[in-house]
């Protein structure tokens, strides 16, 4: 799946989608390259731009559309449906949530955690000959499979291209500085209501070594409370120092004692404030 940035329709894409929409279905995607066939799916829905003579869904219709989906591609579903558009039997299938009975075996299983790692995306789509890219990604992130070397770096000089963009690197800047996030808006509301001796400092106002620590200790005490997510530092994680323990040792090296709180675990608000406790007094034992 492409990852682009969400850009506003022009008027001059407008009348684009107007004129080809319905001539050339997805291929229109060369002509609005900056935004996804999801997105041109979407905008031409809103505007009414799709296949007005399409007839009415019946009962009976989805009942087939239904039964036939199990077995058959949207493809084949077209002799099914003259009447329709690729687009439309798409669309219709999406909404309804008729999935194809296409549901991941062992075998198949075993191979992606053996193989889609190491092996480049041509190799992954010949080991595995009835899926497509996608779904063999939608598959690998549901099973928390690091990606392959080859797909890494190409996400790196991606990004590297699209960072020179300065309205991109606004946009991006714009979205690492919407602070705090809910589990640490979750955690200043369990200090508040238990009256803890810590203060959120994760807008910027406290580095440690290029890293912005989310609370500190406002009694005296060199204590930080961190809120990790479990995707950037544990499924997602590409560095030592974003890990749990890499954490705590980089801030160890400054003095400062480091409690760890998980946003999975942020719904039980009084094991989180009797773990803010003990870390206080067990640090202060220590000391």
């Amino acid at each position: 799946m492409k990852n682009r940035m969400c850009n506003r329709w022009t008027g001059e894409e407008i009348k684009i989608l107007r004129l080809y929409y319905q001539q050339e279905g997805k291929s229109i995607t060369g002509r609005l390259s900056q935004h996804t066939w999801r997105a041109i799916l979407a905008k031409a829905g809103h505007l009414n731009f799709g296949n007005k003579k399409s007839p009415i869904w019946t009962k009976q219709d989805l009942d087939l559309l239904r039964e036939l989906r199990k077995s058959k591609s949207i493809r084949e579903l077209k002799y099914y449906f003259p009447g329709r558009t690729y687009n439309a039997l798409w669309l219709k299938c999406e909404r309804m949530k008729f999935k194809g009975k296409r549901e991941w075996n062992q075998e198949e299983e075993q191979t992606l955690e053996t193989y889609f790692s190491k092996s480049s995306k041509e190799a992954t789509l010949v080991l595995l000959p009835r899926r497509n890219w996608c779904g063999i990604k939608q598959k690998a992130r549901k099973m928390r499979l690091p990606l392959p070397c080859d797909i890494k770096e190409q996400q790196r000089q991606r990004f590297k291209e699209l960072n020179k963009d300065p309205a991109f690197r606004r946009k991006r800047l714009k979205a690492l500085c919407q602070k705090p996030t809910r589990p640490e808006r979750q955690l200043i509301k369990i200090i508040e209501e238990h009256n803890l001796p810590y203060k959120y400092v994760g807008d910027g106002s406290f580095i440690i070594e290029g890293f912005n620590p989310d609370f500190i200790n406002t009694n005296g005490k060199k204590h930080i409370i961190e809120v990790f997510g479990r995707v950037w530092h544990d499924t997602l994680v590409c560095h030592w120092c974003r890990t749990e323990l890499g954490r705590i040792m980089t801030y160890n090296s400054y003095g400062y004692k480091t409690l760890v709180i998980w946003d999975d675990e942020m719904n039980n608000e009084d094991a989180i404030a009797k773990s803010i406790i003990n870390f206080d007094r067990a640090s202060s034992k220590r000391a």
